[in-house]
Formats: structure tokens, sequence, C-alpha cells
């Protein structure tokens, strides 16, 4: 190898190993430097008042306040009725929460509309309505899906219920061969 060849390699590696070196100190050096240990709440750009705990007195005010008995009653009136996304039902709740929360003090509450794509099951013909099959090797059914939901309760009985079933599905056969 010529000796100016071997030269450039020399130098070269030294630049490599320099840079290396260079990058690691730079590094430990803005690690330890700039960083400060005892501000674990400090989060870039907003204020450390809005980033600190709350007060214990309003958090202990808060928890005292919450009534089990509410939450299980909101909680009835909001699944009371079926309110499938997208429907007249869903909207008339979503008035329901809006003048609720303006009763209750909140200052604006709004109803934002979105535009999406929703799929909805068939309910009135039965014989669109997604049902499941299982078929033996044979060709015979051995078990089919129920296309309403038993009634638990006399309370459940509602006429509106959506009875199940596969959002975003499409209808069809799946096969499936033992190997």
């Amino acid at each position: 190898m010529n000796p100016h060849a071997q030269a450039k390699r020399k130098f070269l590696l030294w630049v490599s190993i320099a840079g290396v070196v260079g990058l690691g100190l730079g590094m430990i050096i803005g690690r330890f430097g700039f960083c400060d240990d005892t501000e674990k709440n400090s989060v870039p750009g907003i204020p450390d008042a809005i980033v600190q705990d709350g007060d214990p007195e309003v958090t202990a005010e808060i928890i005292n306040q919450i009534n089990s008995e509410n939450i299980r009653r909101y909680l009835q009136e909001l699944s009371e009725n079926p309110h499938l996304a997208g429907t007249d039902a869903d909207y008339k709740q979503a008035k329901e929460l809006q003048e609720f929360w303006r009763s209750v003090g909140l200052d604006e509450a709004f109803i934002t509309p979105y535009d999406i794509l929703l799929s909805y099951p068939e309910t009135k013909n039965e014989s669109l309505m997604n049902q499941i099959f299982v078929y033996n090797s044979a060709g015979q059914e051995v078990w089919k899906s129920a296309l309403y939901e038993p009634i638990l309760d006399p309370s459940e009985n509602k006429s509106n219920v959506v009875p199940p079933f596969n959002a975003y599905s499409a209808p069809g056969d799946v096969s499936s061969v033992s190997q």
C-alpha cells in the first residue's frame, strides 16, 4: 500500500474516533449541564403551576361529594333506551346531556357533528339480519346464533333494542378445512 493512502486512512480513522468521543462528551455535558433532576413535574412550554399537584383540600372536597347513588341513577338513565351512534335516539340523548351539563352550571356544552362511516344492522327483515351458522363436514347445521338476545330482566324488554350484529362485516360464507 502506498504511504500516501496509508496516511489518509490513518487520518480518517483518527477523525472518526475524535467525532465519536466528541459526540459522547457533548451528550454527557448536555445531560448533566442543562437538565435539573429536581423539576420532575416540569413540562416544556407549560407553567409549573398548571402541572403541579392539586390542592389536597379541594381533592378531598370533590371525593367527599361523590355519591354512588347518583352515579347508579345516571348510568341507569343513560342506558335506559338504545342509542346507536348516529341515530335520532343518539342525538336526543346528546341534547339531554347537553341540557344536564348546563343545568348543573357548566358555562358551555357543545354537540359537535361528525361525518363518519357507520354500519347499521337490518332491524325489520329477519331473513336479512346478521346470523352465524356452524356446519359440520357433512354440511349439516350444528349451531345457529340467535337473532335476538334473551331478556334477562323484564325492565330490559324494549321494542327498539338493536339486534346483535357484526359491524362493518360483509355477508358471506367462511369455510375451514382441517389438515
